[in-house]
């Protein structure tokens, strides 16, 4: 006996006020006694503990309890007995936040999980075996507030690395990069966007890549914060010593389920940045970081 979950829609994809329409498949050999089936659509967010968060997170995993943002239940069938082969149940119901709650968009990141799911559970009794199907969906939240776009203009010298002795500055090789971040302001959908340009270099280039820069933030006021960065996306944008003056494109599309909205609560942070890093044929690295703020228009 088996029983599977099917969406009309393709991508599982869906934003708040949309109806969720699906038929739950019950397959079985024979005719089968029951106590009814249920179907329950949950939105829960929360910490994910793995071998690697396991430690790094004991000290406060007491203080956050995951919690449940949507819930909606649905008895499609009644006790009874179900006929031998296929039985279709269609269901819907409206992707709604409970009360006093928001939605949170569907992510999986290292330490924090926000999912969505939708279970049908076939009760066969006091000695039966529960049979179920589960199947995750996707929750879209679109970011309310409005942000004015932010252009981020640059040049890079020796002069103007950060955490550098004065004494240790001349030996850095010379060089000079400039360039631009179109908007600091991301919507999720349409891909990160500038330029730069390598005016001089005393030692010539090795690579420069884009990196898409994951932090989590996870704790509470009285047993602390803990951070974890993650790096979730490298583009190499220049192989090899690139011509001086000449225009070098940046183009980032965000990855799906590894990236969401910006999202700050009091307990859980999301942030996100973006570093240009310039590889030089002698060793040295330069490291140029521009926080961004994702949303969802």
């Amino acid at each position: 006996m088996s029983i599977e979950i099917k969406l009309k829609k393709m991508n599982r994809t869906y934003t708040i006020g949309e109806k969720i329409v699906g038929v739950v498949y019950v397959r079985t050999k024979k005719e089968l006694s029951h106590q009814g089936l249920i179907l329950i659509a949950s939105g829960d967010v929360g910490l994910q503990t793995t071998t690697r968060t396991s430690g790094l997170f004991e000290a406060i995993s007491h203080s956050i309890k995951p919690f449940n943002v949507s819930y909606c239940s649905l008895t499609l069938l009644q006790p009874g007995k179900i006929p031998s082969g296929e039985t279709e149940l269609p269901f819907e119901f409206v992707l709604a936040p409970k009360k006093g709650e928001e939605l949170v968009e569907t992510y999986h990141g290292v330490f924090i999980n926000s999912v969505y799911t939708i279970t049908a559970t076939l009760s066969r009794g006091r000695f039966g075996k529960k049979i179920q199907g589960k199947l995750e969906y996707i929750a879209e939240v679109p970011t309310l507030k409005k942000y004015k776009p932010t252009i981020a203009s640059f040049t890079i010298s020796p002069q103007a690395i950060e955490n550098v002795k004065k004494s240790s500055i001349d030996k850095i090789p010379k060089f000079t990069i400039s360039g631009q971040i179109d908007n600091l302001i991301c919507d999720i959908n349409s891909p990160l966007t500038g330029f730069l340009v390598v005016q001089s270099t005393e030692f010539p280039l090795r690579s420069i890549e884009v990196q898409l820069i994951r932090s989590e933030t996870c704790g509470t006021k009285e047993d602390g914060f803990m951070k974890e960065d993650t790096q979730i996306q490298n583009i190499e944008i220049a192989d090899g010593n690139v011509c001086p003056q000449m225009k070098i494109p940046i183009y980032m599309k965000f990855p799906r389920l590894f990236t969401c909205p910006s999202l700050s609560t009091s307990n859980f942070v999301i942030d996100f940045e973006i570093n240009v890093v310039f590889y030089f044929i002698d060793g040295h690295i330069l490291s140029k970081n521009f926080p961004i703020k994702i949303t969802r228009n």
